[in-house]
């Protein structure tokens, strides 16, 4: 019988003892995920630096891109009605990019980049 008590005693005592580990890493676990999401944030912040040049970048791409296809156009196409809207395109493309360049030009004291 006092085999049973010391057994019910260190039963007892072991619940506790994982009751109280299960709690520290509880704890422990929200603290190192504070800690990795604190770090993915600065991360996002980071890559977020990164994204805006890169979208003026693809931005005045695409632009290029459909500037040079209508030029292309024109040099095969020989219908005038498909001309003068492929000409109306390419001038508007045109427009585009002189207002994107006049948008975004490097200032003085600016940080914008074209």
């Amino acid at each position: 019988m006092i085999f049973t008590v010391l057994s019910s005693k260190s039963a007892a005592a072991g619940a506790v003892a994982i009751g109280l580990q299960s709690k520290f890493e509880t704890v422990s676990m929200k603290k190192a995920s504070a800690k990795l999401f604190k770090a993915a944030l600065i991360q996002l912040k980071g890559q977020c630096k990164a994204v805006a040049p890169l979208e003026r970048l693809m931005k005045r791409f695409v632009i290029r891109q459909n500037i040079e296809h209508y030029r292309a156009m024109l040099i095969v196409t020989t219908d005038p009605a498909q001309r003068v809207q492929i000409e109306g395109l390419l001038h508007e493309e045109e427009a585009k990019l002189k207002k994107y360049d006049d948008d975004n030009k490097k200032t003085p004291g600016s940080s914008k980049t074209a």
